[in-house]
């Protein structure tokens, strides 16, 4: 009679049971063929201090991992209030935290500077899952994301496109290591320094922009900073299917398009604040508002923040890029300018192409003009690459002007169209070219007739008046709260 599959397992040494488990693709996979057979089981159990170590090397990469933990590591204290009865009890709240914050802060950013101690840590299967699947299922398919933008995006100088050299050759273990570790660096710094609000940015922001870009070489800046225009690349149609069409967003926000002080008109451009606040939530929360395609799973996958001060922080990595350029004459930034690699992988393409692009006359991290090449990923890929497109021994011809978006003209007549609409009952998407899709009450497609205006305005208001019993705070609509937070009350 033959042998069954798990019979043959029970009759292996220990030694290539353990084999097979350190070989295993992930955590995950770790589990299932510990479950496999009781051969599996006792092995995976007389090894198990070790096991789930090993095979997160495999699984994150021996080069990754130590950002990988640096995220995990890090919870600062919270900088959240609920309900705040008045500004004042909020900013005593604040200064309270704030401290508190700020000390941990700066001792996080000493605990980087020794890159190789997580590599010392021996991981249980509960945290080695967590580590395994954030990165599985958060960074890999950004990863993945980024190739693929990267790939569709036009090239600044004449010669093999990106997309040809990536069909002809795909991304090595190198570039997809390199690109993975900007984007938990991008983590690191969000959970760090994003849940600052307005009063405390611009006191934290200089400091904390030097003290966390220090540990970095130049160019790895420069690839933190295309990780930010990649993400924010990625939520600009989710932010703008509902800034430009949504006739709510317009009824929350058309009183306060004249004071500037206190709201900046949508246009598209990676700094806008809407877009800084919802990096602020992190890896996990952009891949899955990225994920959503339409206009109703947009306005129920973008988080509403209620009750959270996070959505103050209008500048974020923005206003860390600024201050880190302003500081180029300085010492600080003489410093900066010849850092170290915080990670040195043995390739010098992106430190080449990142002295290639040197310029008096542009800032050397965050250059607003240099916005293409940020998006094909200048500092991401192999010299072997970069030799291949000839980019290393051609002059780049440049773009000379920042990113152009929507203009402010032309937001405001969108807004002042839409507010009309809601001020005869429309509710929905509406858009220049096409108005079918706006919805009247009772389901009209249409707006109601001149003899029906005094009942539809009874009607709005009724649904309005938050004194009503059919009204409540909690059923506002996100983005109504969320309005409000960026234009103030």
């Amino acid at each position: 009679m033959p042998k069954t599959p798990g019979a043959c397992l029970q009759n292996l040494p220990m030694e290539l049971h353990w084999n097979i488990l350190e070989n295993v693709s992930d955590v995950r996979a770790l589990a299932s063929a510990a479950l496999t057979c009781w051969a599996l089981y006792s092995a995976f159990k007389a090894k198990e201090a070790d096991l789930p170590t090993d095979v997160l090397v495999n699984t994150i990469g021996y080069d990754v991992l130590p950002e990988a933990v640096f995220v995990y590591q890090c919870s600062p204290p919270g900088l959240v209030t609920l309900d705040a009865p008045l500004w004042q009890h909020v900013h005593a709240i604040l200064v309270g935290r704030g401290a508190a914050a700020i000390d941990y802060i700066n001792e996080f950013v000493r605990h980087i500077k020794q890159r190789n101690v997580p590599l010392l840590i021996k991981w249980g299967m509960d945290e080695a899952l967590l580590l395994n699947a954030f990165h599985l299922d958060v960074v890999v398919p950004f990863t993945q994301k980024f190739i693929q933008s990267a790939a569709q995006e036009p090239m600044s100088f004449p010669g093999k496109d990106l997309d040809e050299s990536l069909q002809d050759r795909p991304a090595t273990r190198l570039e997809k290591e390199r690109i993975a570790r900007a984007l938990y660096r991008f983590e690191l710094y969000r959970k760090l320094f994003g849940r600052h609000c307005d009063g405390m940015e611009y006191q934290l922001s200089e400091p904390h922009a030097y003290g966390f870009f220090k540990r970095l070489a130049p160019w790895e800046i420069v690839q933190l900073a295309t990780i930010h225009d990649f993400l924010a690349n990625q939520l600009i149609p989710v932010v703008g299917d509902i800034v430009e069409h949504d006739i709510e967003w317009a009824s929350s926000v058309i009183d306060k398009v004249d004071k500037s002080n206190i709201y900046t008109p949508w246009n598209r451009r990676v700094d806008h604040p809407a877009v800084q606040y919802l990096l602020t939530l992190g890896l996990e929360e952009i891949l899955k508002m990225a994920s959503c395609d339409t206009f109703k799973s947009r306005v129920r996958g973008v988080p509403d923040g209620r009750g959270t001060l996070q959505s103050e922080n209008k500048w974020f990595l923005g206003t860390a890029f600024r201050v880190s350029d302003a500081l180029r004459p300085t010492p600080f930034g003489v410093r900066l300018l010849h850092g170290k690699p915080y990670h040195d992988d043995g390739d010098a393409g992106a430190q080449q192409m990142w002295r290639a692009g040197l310029s008096d006359s542009r800032s050397p991290f965050y250059d607003p003009r240099d916005w293409l090449d940020r998006r094909w990923g200048s500092v991401m890929w192999d010299r072997e690459r970069f030799q291949e497109l000839g980019v290393l021994d051609k002059p780049w011809s440049r773009a000379e002007k920042a990113e152009r978006g929507i203009s402010p003209a032309d937001y405001k007549k969108s807004l002042q169209k839409r507010a009309k609409l809601w001020d005869v009952g429309g509710r929905g998407y509406w858009s220049m070219h096409d108005e079918s899709r706006v919805v009247y009450p009772n389901g009209r497609k249409e707006p109601p007739t001149a003899s029906a205006t005094d009942r539809t305005k009874t009607w709005i208001m009724a649904v309005s008046d938050e004194s009503a019993p059919v009204h409540n705070a909690s059923s506002e609509s996100w983005y109504i709260r969320l309005g409000r937070k960026f234009v103030g009350r």
